[in-house]
Order: structure tokens, then sequence, then C-alpha cells
């Protein structure tokens, strides 16, 4: 599902402002201008229009002090229309909450990071990823999604590897491989180790390709570790969605 055309009626800076990218969208499109000009806002007015129907992220709802510039009491989801390849914003989420999938429309990453380190010290469960009822609802909000992502990919780790009753060696080749796939393609990095939550380090673990030591995603800086959460929120969307 790709989105074909986004409207923008007297919502924060934009008296009217169109993104129309045709019939047939390409698959990765990129939003670029300087700091001010508007970019986040886009976002924002997505996820505006989603939260209305379908409440995502970590619950900071703002009110129209946030989304109408001139503060504004009138400004709401009627000043936004979203039109997918598949149909209008609403035809979509009707179909997608048949299957129980309306609140994946949208999936969100803030640059706002809480938790630029990661160390789970102790396991527990976390909601389906269909749910999307964690990290930021809005451009402003802070991001903890890594630490709801290495939890995810932890449970599935052990489930798999009990389910096939295989060793983890085996595990990690089927669960991890495919993710060191999709690093290998941009970064000279591979996953080598998900830790031990019960020893105190509940992080990811990474070799290079160039030297034989390993290294916790706490070592990784700057595109390293943006790259790393770009990828592994790809797979996961890719794999278990």
């Amino acid at each position: 599902m790709f989105i074909k055309k986004i409207q923008m009626k007297d919502y924060k800076r934009f008296h009217d402002l169109t993104i129309d990218l045709g019939d047939k969208p390409k698959r990765i499109i990129a939003l670029v201008g300087p700091n001010g000009c508007g970019k986040s806002s886009v976002f924002d007015a997505m996820l505006f229009l989603a939260n209305k129907y379908s409440h995502i992220g970590n619950g900071n709802n703002k009110d129209y002090h946030y989304h109408s510039l001139n503060e504004n009491p009138s400004v709401g989801t009627d000043n936004i229309i979203i039109q997918f390849d598949d149909g209008d914003f609403y035809s979509v989420y009707d179909v997608r909450k048949k299957l129980g999938k309306e609140k994946s429309i949208f999936s969100f990453r803030s640059s706002f990071r809480y938790n630029s380190n990661l160390n789970v010290t102790q396991t527990m469960a976390v909601d389906d990823l269909l749910k999307n009822n964690y990290g930021a609802t809005t451009a402003s909000d802070i991001d903890q999604r890594i630490e709801e992502n290495y939890r995810r990919l932890l449970a599935k780790f052990n489930n798999y590897r009990d389910k096939n009753d295989l060793r983890p060696s085996e595990a990690k080749s089927d669960i991890i491989g495919e993710l060191n796939d999709s690093l290998s393609n941009c970064l000279d990095l591979r996953i080598s180790s998900l830790g031990n939550v019960e020893e105190g380090k509940g992080t990811f673990y990474f070799k290079k390709s160039d030297s034989p030591i390993e290294f916790d995603f706490n070592v990784l800086f700057g595109w390293g570790k943006r790259g790393y959460r770009f990828i592994i929120r790809f797979i996961f969307k890719k794999r278990f969605l």
C-alpha cells in the first residue's frame, strides 16, 4: 500500500499544500528540505488523522495548539486528506479494521531518542507489533521502540528455537540471518549475539569483518545506530506482520 496524495489545508504552517506522488508512487520517497520548512508537519498530519480512529504510539496526543500555527480550535482531521493506491484513508481503514490491522496503516519513528543505550535487565511480555502502541505519536515525541524491538526479537528467537527443537546456533542462523543479510547491504556489521538478559547483558552484539572483537549496541554511533534501527524495523514489518 502506497500513499498517492496528501493534502493539508490550514494545518500548521500550510494554508493549502498538496503533495501528489502520481498514480504509481515509488516504494521509497525522500522528503527533503531545510529546517523549519514543514517536513515534520507532513508526518504529523498523517498521524493526526490516523489517531482519530486508531490510537497508536505512546499516547502523547496534542490539541489544536500543536496542530494549528494560528492556534485555531476549529482545525481538525477534516483539514487533512490522504489518498492511497488502494483508495482513500477511510476505505483503507475499514478494510484493515476487519483484518485487525487498522493500527498499522502508519508506522512512525521520531528523531528524538530516549534510549541511545540499550541494556534490558529483565524479560517481559510485549504487545503484538500490529497493535503499534509503543513509540512516537508525533514528530516531537520521544521514541523508545528499539528496546521494544529487542524484547520482541528475543521472544521470537526463543520461541522459534523451542518450537523447532533447535540448537541456539541453528535458531540464530534463521532468525538473525535475515537481519544480517540486510545489514550487510549498507553497513559493515553483523549481529553476533542477542546477549544474555539474566547476566545483565540484554543488548545486541556485533562484529565487523576487519576485527575479531565483539562489541555491543551501545558502542555504535551516528549512522551505525540509525541504520541499524531502520533495518530492524523494516525486517520486523516484513517478517512478522
